[in-house]
């Protein structure tokens, strides 16, 4: 039951239209009337809202999304730290932490230009981006990685490690088109790592 509603509530966004619950049944496996039901108890409690015979995710998964972080305030210390480095580099900032077998964006602040890759919070990063790297333990000894598009054409990364209690994964992740080489914003993006870190550790 819970399985059955997890993917249903994965794939939402992009099951939309005529024929949605048609559609999710189809790619999940689950009955028709089965995922009416689980779609419209997903109603009930909040999680999913109902407009014009179509199922869209609700409020109630923005606000469990809100609560998910690897250390109780991250977020919060971050957001000031992100804000900041938008106003100073016109780039993408991204807060990443790592969740079973991916790096997750935790939080991000959008950039001025637009991206070759869509990034979103809730977005698993793909295993070439700087933050996926990094967190995966392959940041070296300054916890640094640079992706500078040669496996993501177009885009380039770079990313930060930030110790973190408990030994938590985080890192601060800048992006940037390919025109405006993220690499060249490295050292405003460490201090910021620096700044987020110093924060968690005086609680």
């Amino acid at each position: 039951m819970l399985e059955g509603a997890f993917r249903l509530l994965r794939l939402l966004p992009e099951v939309q239209g005529p024929g949605q619950v048609r559609r999710l049944a189809d790619l999940t496996g689950i009955p028709y009337s089965s995922v009416h039901r689980i779609l419209q108890q997903s109603v009930d409690i909040g999680l999913v809202t109902r407009s014009g015979g179509s199922f869209s995710l609700g409020a109630g998964v923005l606000e469990l999304a809100g609560a998910v972080e690897p250390v109780p305030g991250l977020r919060r210390r971050a957001a000031t730290v992100m804000q900041s480095l938008r106003e100073h580099t016109g780039a993408t900032l991204s807060l990443v932490t790592w969740m079973g077998d991916h790096a997750i964006v935790l939080d991000l602040v959008p950039g001025g230009e637009g991206l070759p890759f869509p990034v979103a919070s809730g977005h698993r990063l793909p295993p070439a981006a700087a933050g996926t790297v990094a967190l995966a333990g392959r940041a070296g000894a300054r916890g640094i990685v640079v992706n500078d598009g040669d496996d993501l054409p177009g885009l380039t990364c770079y990313a930060k490690t930030v110790p973190a209690p408990g030994g938590a994964r985080v890192a601060l992740q800048l992006s940037a088109s390919a025109e405006h080489p993220a690499a060249r914003f490295a050292a405003v993006v460490d201090q910021g790592a620096a700044r987020i870190s110093a924060g968690l550790r005086n609680g």
